[in-house]
């Protein structure tokens, strides 16, 4: 079941839990470990990079920033994958755009 929310749809909204409580839905599937995205949005390409630990149950997930002169991969890497392996979250870590919007 989709959700729309202005001209955005967004899928499988309704495998999202509001239950403080529950254990985290992720309405797709993520292999375990780093794995590579991409969506198009607003005429642009995004990536970002997703690091999965491998928990039974996961706790959150996390957007994770790079500063100006990284990149994504290295932020997930470097900075993110290690807590998250720890603590049990899926941590997003988006492209920045750089300047001109490009």
């Amino acid at each position: 079941m989709s959700e729309e929310r202005g001209a955005e749809r967004v899928d499988g909204a309704d495998d999202l839990s509001v239950d403080d409580n529950a254990p985290l839905q992720l309405p797709l599937q993520l292999p375990l470990g780093t794995s590579e995205h991409t969506v198009e949005h607003g005429g642009l390409n995004r990536s970002f990079t997703v690091y999965r630990p491998s928990f039974d149950q996961l706790t959150a997930v996390v957007l994770c920033l790079h500063e100006l002169h990284s990149n994504a991969t290295n932020a997930c890497r470097d900075y993110c994958a290690p807590y998250a392996a720890e603590l049990g979250f899926v941590a997003v870590c988006p492209q920045g755009t750089p300047p001109g919007g490009e």
